[in-house]
């Protein structure tokens, strides 16, 4: 999940479509909220 919050969150903003696409992933994962914001965090501090 993180390699995907990399690439969504390369050009620094986030799209409607991308947050949804993102989410929908994450339910088909079965990866929890938290989850998902973590991962996301973690792809931030990455990238910067």
């Amino acid at each position: 999940m993180e390699s995907v919050w990399r690439i969504i969150l390369l050009d620094d903003h986030l799209e409607a479509h991308e947050d949804h696409f993102v989410h929908k992933l994450a339910n088909l994962l079965r990866l929890s909220h938290s989850e998902l914001i973590e991962a996301k965090l973690r792809a931030r501090k990455q990238l910067s």
